[in-house]
């Protein structure tokens, strides 16, 4: 601009435009550390508010497969070699590893028998096959045979603790036998208002239909009261 305005006007530099020139100078690097720290910042946040979910999809997974073992381990009643080992020792078929491999070997496998999670099996819309339980019934498995299992447990803990032993040779009319339970697990003092407010959530209705949508079935009404007013104590 100054060389332009040297030559159209035959004059030495514009004292406006000097100083303008100078501003601009200095200010273009600030400006420019502005910027690089502000997309420094924004890049972290965006990483930084995927890593909860990360986490939480990590923490998933182990659980299935903690939960696809331990179903075995259920389910192989008397078998005590089992119960020894971690290694699947039943005669004949074979092993998948984890929850994921045992789906995919069955939908690969034709006539394929195997167990595992609900939600899977939902998801991947396997049949399901019913489970007899001790009253001789043979029971299809919903959330409402499930529920009916848990209602039939018996709280061990104390107060808040709401630990519950289930019965896995209930005589109960329409209980399907084969459950698990999952527990979250908070200090009573100093759990803090946000993570109170997502367990009153999670008990709440639109919690347990959530729950439901993910593979879960909902608490049975009684145990559900428990829950909230357990959570309701938290301080």
């Amino acid at each position: 601009m100054q060389v332009w305005t040297a030559r159209r006007f035959r004059r030495t530099f514009n004292p406006a435009l000097l100083v303008a020139t100078i501003l601009t100078i200095a200010l273009a690097g600030p400006a420019a550390v502005v910027l690089a720290v502000q997309g420094q910042k924004l890049g972290d946040a965006r990483e930084q508010s995927l890593t909860p979910y990360l986490a939480l999809s990590q923490a998933r997974a182990i659980r299935y497969d903690a939960v696809a073992d331990t179903s075995r381990y259920l389910i192989s009643g008397g078998l005590a070699y089992y119960k020894q080992e971690s290694t699947w020792k039943v005669p004949g078929g074979f092993a998948a590893a984890g929850s994921n491999g045992m789906v995919s070997a069955i939908e690969r496998t034709e006539g394929a028998i195997g167990y595992v999670e609900a939600s899977y099996a939902r998801f991947h819309e396997l049949p399901t096959g019913l489970v007899g339980n001790a009253a001789g019934q043979f029971v299809a498995l919903t959330d409402e045979a499930a529920g009916a299992q848990v209602a039939g447990a018996r709280i061990v803990g104390s107060g808040s603790d709401l630990e519950l032993a289930l019965d896995y040779g209930t005589a109960r009319p329409g209980a399907y036998p084969i459950v698990l339970v999952t527990y979250e697990i908070v200090c009573a003092k100093g759990a803090g208002p946000l993570v109170k407010s997502f367990f009153a959530y999670a008990v709440s209705p639109a919690g347990q239909a959530a729950a439901t949508r993910l593979g879960y079935a909902p608490l049975p009404d009684t145990l559900q009261t428990k829950v909230a007013a357990a959570v309701a104590g938290l301080s």
